[in-house]
């Protein structure tokens, strides 16, 4: 007789400040990364690119997707999140994220950054304000029950500790 599927770990969810610290981390990493991604087209090119490309930026843009969304779908962890024990797992209990999840997730998280670049050229007051509710998407893991923020709840996703290894 088959016995019935285990119940899968129950994990404790990130704090606000290992989201923070992973989030510094990852800066750091992605920074590295898109300065790397930015050489490739100069140097093909032998010229600099104009910052306003719009095909540069969307170009930038994917390089950023696919660091987070292989590391999310892959292993759950990015660079920054490892040090921290931090993981993204799907919020129906699945330890994968898939390919959709990491798109939603990366956009919704993106979004205050997006509103905050272009309100932010009208007025210092604006740019602030913006960010300022931009926060609120991060701020509301303190609120939520399951400890989610915006983007994790738009894309299913949930952000837990992982236990020391012994």
């Amino acid at each position: 007789m088959n016995a019935p599927p285990a119940e899968p770990p129950v994990r404790e969810p990130a704090n606000l400040w290992r989201r923070l610290a992973a989030m510094i981390y990852d800066a750091i990493a992605v920074f590295g990364l898109l300065c790397l991604a930015a050489a490739f087209p100069m140097a093909v090119h032998r010229a600099a690119i104009p910052a306003g490309n719009a095909c540069y930026q969307a170009y930038l843009l994917f390089v950023a997707y696919a660091y987070f969304a292989v590391c999310w779908h892959r292993g759950g962890q990015t660079v920054g999140m490892r040090p921290w024990r931090v993981r993204v797992v799907s919020a129906d209990g699945r330890a994968v994220v898939s390919w959709l999840q990491t798109l939603v997730r990366f956009l919704v998280a993106l979004l205050p950054l997006v509103a905050f670049a272009a309100v932010g050229q009208w007025s210092l007051h604006a740019g602030i304000g913006t960010a300022a509710f931009g926060s609120l998407g991060y701020l509301w893991s303190w609120w939520d029950p399951a400890r989610r923020a915006w983007h994790d709840t738009a894309s299913r996703t949930a952000l837990v500790h992982e236990p020391k290894r012994r």
